[in-house]
């Protein structure tokens, strides 16, 4: 079951891939994904979280480890509880037929 908050996607996985580094709190919390529009950021203040980064071939990948239930918030969403369980980061896709090209939403 994947979760999403606003254009943030959290989808399960089984285990976290190798090499990943841990990635450290900034200021309150561990900032999920950063706002390009509005600069708000979705970010968990609970300590049962941790955020890992894997960069392979120039891409960098997060992923998130979540000990106990923990909330994510955004100022333009409701805060949402996440489940214990390791997830990958992504953010919603959509595709404009007209266009012809897939792009990320947009927080």
């Amino acid at each position: 079951m994947q979760i999403q908050h606003g254009d943030v996607l959290l989808k399960p996985m089984d285990k976290l891939p190798s090499g990943c580094k841990r990635q450290e709190r900034e200021g309150v919390g561990l900032v999920i994904a950063r706002g390009e529009m509005t600069g708000h950021n979705h970010v968990i203040t609970d300590k049962g979280a941790t955020v890992w980064m894997l960069e392979k071939n120039g891409v960098s990948n997060l992923y998130l480890e979540v000990a106990e239930p923990v909330v994510i918030t955004h100022e333009e969403h409701k805060p949402l509880e996440i489940p214990t369980g390791i997830y990958e980061i992504g953010r919603v896709k959509e595709y404009d037929y007209l266009a012809e090209m897939e792009r990320r939403v947009v927080d």
